[in-house]
Parts: C-alpha cells; sequence; structure tokens
C-alpha cells in the first residue's frame, strides 16, 4: 500500500539532486501528494536506503553524503505534508 508513497518520495529525491532545487522547494513539499499512505512507511524505507548507502563501494563519499541528505529532507517534507493533509 505505500509502494506508490516511496516512488513518489523517491522520485522527489532524484528530482532534487538532479535539478539543484532549492531546498525551500522541497522542505515545504511542493509536489507531495497529499493523502498517500502513511509517512511512517516512506520514512522507514527512504532510512533503510539511507542507511545502507555505501561510500565508496556504490558511491563517491561526496555523492553519498549528497543523497543521505536529499533522502532526509525529502522524509521530512513527506511526513510535514501527510501530517498537514
Amino acid at each position: 500500500a505505500a509502494l506508490p508513497a516511496v516512488d513518489a518520495a523517491l522520485r522527489h529525491v532524484a528530482h532534487a539532486l538532479l535539478s539543484d532545487a532549492a531546498r525551500d522547494d522541497v522542505a515545504a513539499g511542493r509536489g507531495l501528494s497529499a493523502g498517500l499512505p502513511p509517512a511512517a512507511a516512506v520514512r522507514a524505507a527512504l532510512d533503510y536506503l539511507r542507511d545502507r548507502v555505501g561510500t565508496p563501494r556504490d558511491l563517491s563519499v561526496h555523492a553519498g553524503h549528497q543523497l543521505r541528505a536529499h533522502l532526509n529532507l525529502v522524509a521530512d517534507a513527506f511526513e510535514e505534508a501527510s501530517a498537514a493533509a
């Protein structure tokens, strides 16, 4: 049931990384879909990925830091958007 929400959250992470989206845009939850399944499930999925990204095995140290930061940012924004809905 949480798969569409996790997919949307990961798409936001990719968009923020690729477009250099403003932190305020992501933090404000712009474009996050309201009414999606529990934010706890999304948070758990993003935290799982964040905790298992290996540097330098999977990517460079800098890229790993950026990925982890964006995963946290989107997870926080998703929780705020879900709470506001």
